[in-house]
Formats: structure tokens, C-alpha cells, sequence
């Protein structure tokens, strides 16, 4: 698969380097770049330099989502959407609701994936969408049983943010729990296996 370019936030003293690498779907439109997020408190909150890499994470039909973890493609994945791109695609518009089905079915399939949105439902269900046809009350309505039954039927969990970047840090602690809880499982049977 093709790479377009590298990004690792400059280290100094007063950041720490982040374990893993993100990868960035190439088709991508409006990416997250992982900036000023914090590390925990046994790193004392310093800031993460956190590298992002682009890399094809997928065409229909076989799209998995916009983001992953290098050496965890396909096991841990993230779709972003942005507000208006999650009704246009929920309500179908240009034919999208079923390479989105498609992708979630994709998804379904992995160890954790993830739709992060970059708005609350509340925002999704409620601001105005120029492509809306029908009463607004009549498309809220749709809009919120689809969200039930893509739920349902996929078995793929939906963060709804408040914002974009509390969207942003939900993708990168997804990520991390995932990374650091594989990382663990190999210490284990490392450890396990040295014993034998």
C-alpha cells in the first residue's frame, strides 16, 4: 500500500514521544493531527509527541474506517464523521448509506472498531442540513432509528463528541488502551515463554 508523507511532533524536554504511530487514511479530507495531547500522570501531563503517517487503510468495499495503529491495521480501526457528513451518509444521500453498511460490516469484523463523530446526537439530530428535503421533525426522527438499527445490526460502538477535538483525543486514548493492552499481552507470554 502507498504512503504519502510522514508528521512526528518535534521532542523536546518537555515532551515525550508517543509508543505508537497513527496511520491516516490517504483519502482523507480534513485529518486530525494529533497535537497537544497530554500523556498521563506518571509522564506528569507532558505534552505527547505523537507521530501520523498517511497510508490506504482500504477502498470500497473493503473500507475500514479513516485511522489506525501501524502493526494493528485491521484489528483496531476509527471512521470519522464530520456532523453533516454523518446525516448525509445515514440518510443516503449520493448512494453513500450503503457503502457506509458495507464498511460498517467491514468493521464488525475487527477486534475494536470505532465511528467517532464530531458532534453531540443532539447536534446530529438538530442542526440544518442544506440537502434536507423533507420537515425537519420527519428527518430527526429518521435520523435516530437509523442510528438505533446501524448500532444494533453492526455491533459497532458511536462516540458522539461534543466538539472535534474531544473527537480527536477519543480516537487517540482508542487507541492507546488498545496498544497498550497489547503490548501488555505480549510482555506476559514473553515472560510466560521465557519461563518454559
Amino acid at each position: 500500500m502507498a504512503t504519502k508523507k510522514t508528521k512526528t511532533a518535534t521532542s523536546t524536554s518537555e515532551t515525550i514521544s508517543c509508543p505508537f504511530t497513527i496511520l491516516i487514511d490517504s483519502a482523507e479530507q480534513h485529518p486530525f493531527t494529533f497535537e497537544r495531547i497530554r500523556s498521563d500522570a506518571n509522564h506528569n501531563h507532558r505534552l505527547m509527541a505523537v507521530s501520523t503517517r498517511w497510508f490506504c487503510l482500504g477502498r470500497h468495499p473493503n473500507q475500514y474506517g479513516d485511522y489506525s495503529v501501524d502493526g494493528f491495521v485491521r484489528r483496531v480501526q476509527v471512521e470519522r464523521k464530520s456532523i453533516e457528513d454523518c446525516q448525509n451518509t445515514v440518510l443516503g444521500f449520493d448512494g453513500t448509506r450503503d457503502r457506509f453498511e458495507n464498511e460498517l460490516l467491514n468493521l464488525s469484523r475487527i477486534e475494536a472498531p470505532l465511528v467517532v463523530v464530531e458532534g453531540t446526537a443532539w447536534d446530529v439530530l438538530n442542526q440544518e442540513n442544506s440537502r434536507r428535503t423533507r420537515e425537519h421533525k420527519v428527518v430527526a426522527k429518521q435520523l435516530h432509528r437509523s442510528f438505533i438499527a446501524l448500532m444494533q445490526d453492526y455491533h459497532v460502538p458511536w462516540w458522539f463528541a461534543k466538539s472535534r477535538r474531544e473527537a480527536e483525543i477519543t480516537t487517540f486514548r482508542w487507541f492507546e488502551r488498545f496498544w497498550r493492552k497489547q503490548t501488555e499481552h505480549s510482555r506476559r507470554l514473553q515472560a510466560m515463554l521465557s519461563k518454559l
